[in-house]
């Protein structure tokens, strides 16, 4: 699942890729599953991140500067969380 996330690739339709035989249907089906958590996900994290301390360590990273860059939604989504 990690792997999906981290390179939005599906695995490879070999048993040791699937994790010890897992049918690739079962793999898509616990992936979907994942997905379906990823508002669930979102929420936590940016509960995590208007905590002050948490977001003056994290504002001062490039992670922060390319997520602002890719989604510059989520300026307007924590500006909403601390009203």
């Amino acid at each position: 699942m990690l792997r999906f996330m981290y390179t939005d690739a599906c695995p490879a339709e070999d048993v040791d890729e699937l994790g010890g035989g897992s049918p690739p249907c079962e793999m898509l089906r616990c992936l979907l599953t994942a997905a379906d958590r990823c508002p669930e996900l979102k929420t936590k994290c940016v509960s995590f991140l208007v905590d002050q301390k948490n977001f003056r360590d994290a504002v001062l990273t490039d992670g922060f500067v390319q997520l602002v860059q890719k989604f510059p939604g989520i300026v307007a989504e924590l500006k909403e969380v601390t009203k």
